[in-house]
């Protein structure tokens, strides 16, 4: 006979081998998913005229470059954690309707890929701003004139840096009111001039501005 002392020491190793094998298969599946799910985009499905969208790109593989192209435009991805981010505006004057977003992957295993998303361009609704300028003031209006001033600025505004500059929330420079928004349509002197290019707020002359962050 065999003694019970026996049975039972080999009924518990061949019970701790089956729980082993078992964690091992589980271990080894989740391994597998983790390293086989597809990279998706998340965002949202539409968009509207003058503003801008956010893309993420989630399960991409680290280290990865990746760039997006939308509605003409060729904008980064940048890594933060396990995501990718990107950003890109919409003009005020895009046509509506579903176009194509591409994301390319360049980096490492990933290279060559692509993805398609189809975003719908919704239209918006700009308020209209009508007012008069004396001639002399009107003169400053000259395409040369206007376009010398927005290469200066765009010098400024469109430097793109991988490393985050800012901390926290973006706060308004001053405390007043808004005297022009964003995307509104200009009539001057009785001719259509465009949309406005920024955000303008009223206050006195001589109130201090703040940095926004």
């Amino acid at each position: 006979d065999i003694p019970k002392s026996r049975i039972s020491l080999e009924h518990g190793l061949k019970s701790k081998i089956k729980v082993f094998k078992i964690l091992l298969f589980i271990l080894l599946l989740n391994l597998f998913a983790s390293t086989s799910r597809a990279a998706e985009i998340i965002s949202s499905d539409y968009v509207n005229q003058g503003k801008v969208i956010k893309f993420e790109i989630a399960s991409a593989e680290s280290g990865a470059t990746i760039f997006g192209e939308f509605l003409g435009q060729t904008f980064p991805f940048y890594q933060t954690g396990n995501v990718y981010r990107g950003i890109v505006g919409v003009p005020v004057d895009q046509k509506v309707g579903s176009f194509s977003l591409f994301i390319v992957f360049a980096g490492s295993n990933e290279k060559n890929r692509q993805l398609e998303k189809k975003i719908m361009v919704v239209k918006s609704y700009f308020p209209v701003s009508r007012f008069w300028l004396p001639p002399a003031r009107n003169k400053l209006r000259a395409r040369q004139i206007v376009d010398d001033e927005w290469g200066r600025i765009e010098k400024v505004l469109l430097v793109e840096d991988p490393v985050q500059r800012w901390d926290g929330k973006f706060t308004l420079p001053v405390q007043g009111e808004m005297s022009q928004a964003f995307g509104q349509r200009e009539i001057i002197n009785n001719k259509p001039a465009g949309n406005h290019r920024g955000a303008d707020l009223a206050v006195n002359v001589g109130t201090k501005v703040k940095a926004p962050n």
